[in-house]
């Protein structure tokens, strides 16, 4: 089906989740992530649910940015930071429309609170491009930040942080959720791995978050290592803008 005829067929809402600052040990800024389910199910997210093809995503991605700037607002999302997802090739061809739709927040939300998250897929085509630079900047002049989703610390990944200097990378470790990785050698390995990975940040001068924290071991592993943000269902899971404002006056500043 066309992505456009798609969209009608489909309604989408934004869930909240927390990233933590473990030293003050509250929320440091919400992230927003889409749900979507046929407009017909009552319910999102059911295992049942038939979901768009990727490429819905990507060429909605200006009118999902655009919900989740709402959403936040309705929330009461102003005070806090929040991350908002958005696809390389929406720099690279949309740059413009972005800028727009940025510029016309700011009146009413203020972007030095938005974190613009960039997300993995097709990421080196930001380097074969330079005409979105000149969107970023401007945003990024009235206060936008930049963070770099999905980061593994090789040397692609070096070159990007490098050409965007992101305020935040956010990495994650799958084999911190083995439970043979987590005793002898293998630990030891994965100490290496997350010392190294935290270091390579270190060195881009950009803010760690290290995703999908699950368990107490999980953050002791992390905590030792220096990290002080994280996110994951230990924190909180994602959740809908009502369950969110209630939660939010309890947040620390930032």
């Amino acid at each position: 089906m066309d992505p456009l005829r798609l969209f009608n067929f489909y309604k989408s809402q934004t869930n909240w989740q927390p990233i933590q600052n473990l030293l003050a040990n509250s929320p440091f800024a919400y992230e927003a992530l889409l749900r979507v389910a046929p407009k017909g199910q009552s319910e999102f997210g059911s295992n049942d649910a038939p979901l768009p093809e990727e490429g819905w995503f990507a060429h909605h991605d200006l009118e999902i940015l655009r919900q989740h700037l709402v959403d936040a607002l309705r929330a009461g999302l102003t005070e806090k930071r929040i991350f908002v997802n958005v696809e390389p090739l929406t720099l690279v061809l949309h740059y413009h429309s972005l800028s727009v739709l940025l510029e016309q927040f700011a009146e009413i939300f203020p972007l030095s609170q938005v974190t613009l998250e960039i997300t993995e897929r097709n990421r080196d085509v930001l380097l074969t491009s330079d005409k979105w630079r000149e969107c970023l900047a401007r945003c990024r002049s009235k206060g936008l930040h930049i963070a770099l989703d999905d980061w593994a610390g090789r040397r692609p990944d070096v070159v990007i942080a490098q050409e965007l200097q992101p305020e935040y990378i956010k990495i994650q470790f799958p084999a911190m959720h083995s439970r043979k990785a987590q005793q002898g050698p293998r630990q030891r390995r994965l100490e290496h791995l997350i010392d190294t990975v935290l270091e390579r940040v270190h060195r881009c001068d950009a803010i760690a978050i290290v995703e999908r924290v699950e368990t107490a071991r999980q953050l002791e592993m992390l905590s030792l290592r220096g990290l002080h943000y994280a996110q994951g269902y230990l924190f909180g899971k994602p959740e809908p803008m009502k369950d969110t404002r209630e939660k939010v006056d309890h947040a620390l500043p930032i």
